[in-house]
């Protein structure tokens, strides 16, 4: 699949979401999520990961190939392709060294994820919420070189979810989705982790993320 998209370095979108941060109840909780993508993928294979977002076809005749905290929002909010089952991909920095490149059409080989937003049951468990739509997932989604995150609740929205419920019971034998990946928030920060076909977590407090 080839996928039109800007790269955005992981420590730009850090310093926006420094300065920017609105809540989980905001886009800037996806783009945490992206943000934690490239970090746990450089931990997990070596190496440092830039952020790709899918854009829209004139893009690339009206903004550079850089990007930094100062603009990244009006990138953010005039090109990205909201039309697309990617919603962004994690891209090695070897696949486009050296950066920024002055090829305005440059291509390199990412991880293309879908993000899926989970409104949590506050003070409650939603456990059985997600594994109901993993299962129609499963039955209604054509296969898909990509993985799923699941960005579940946030700060005061936030549950309680068991995933070692979800890996258990959930049968992911065919899903169409290779990877399935999970961020929630709470009052103290954010946990994130994957639940299949690895599992395991990472819990960041505010001071962590930012």
């Amino acid at each position: 699949m080839i996928v039109r998209s800007i790269l955005v370095e992981e420590s730009t979108l850090r310093e926006y979401l420094k300065t920017h941060w609105r809540g989980f109840d905001t886009k800037d909780y996806e783009l945490l999520t992206a943000m934690l993508l490239a970090e746990f993928h450089s931990k997990q294979f070596g190496g440092g990961f830039h952020i790709a977002f899918p854009v829209k076809q004139q893009t690339d005749r009206e903004v550079s190939n850089e990007y930094t905290a100062d603009n990244i929002e009006q990138v953010l909010k005039r090109f990205i392709n909201e039309d697309t089952p990617i919603d962004l991909l994690v891209v090695p920095k070897e696949e486009v060294d050296p950066w920024p490149t002055s090829a305005r059409e440059a291509k390199a080989k990412g991880q293309a994820f879908q993000l899926k937003r989970i409104a949590a049951r506050t003070g409650g468990d939603s456990t059985q919420e997600i594994l109901n739509l993993l299962e129609k997932i499963a039955k209604h989604y054509a296969s898909i070189q990509a993985g799923l995150v699941l960005v579940i609740g946030g700060g005061k929205t936030s549950g309680s979810v068991d995933m070692d419920r979800i890996r258990n019971s959930f049968n992911f034998d065919g899903f169409p989705f290779n990877r399935v990946m999970f961020i929630t928030g709470t009052a103290q920060g954010v946990l994130f982790g994957e639940i299949w076909p690895n599992f395991g977590h990472k819990e960041y407090s505010s001071e962590d993320l930012f």
